[in-house]
């Protein structure tokens, strides 16, 4: 795996994966993923144009901190 970030703020995910059919043959797998990250009041703001009610939660189900590395937004019409 390979990880890139690039100016913009996107990061790059260059995943390859070997399966082995037998003896000395390998299958490829490999997948390219991009990522960008947003400041989470940005992300609220814009599910708030969609949502009429939008919750942050931390991965435990308690109110993100500022050190909260991921954020679960839980939306209702």
């Amino acid at each position: 795996m390979s990880v890139q970030g690039e100016p913009d703020g996107l990061t790059n995910w260059d995943i390859k994966v070997f399966e082995n059919l037998g003896g000395d043959k390998y299958r490829l797998y490999q997948e390219n993923i991009q990522e960008k990250a947003f400041p989470a009041v940005k992300i609220k703001v814009a599910l708030r144009r969609y949502f009429r009610r939008v919750d942050a939660l931390d991965p435990e189900g308690g109110t993100p901190k500022s050190k909260t590395s991921r954020i679960f937004f839980v939306c209702q019409n």
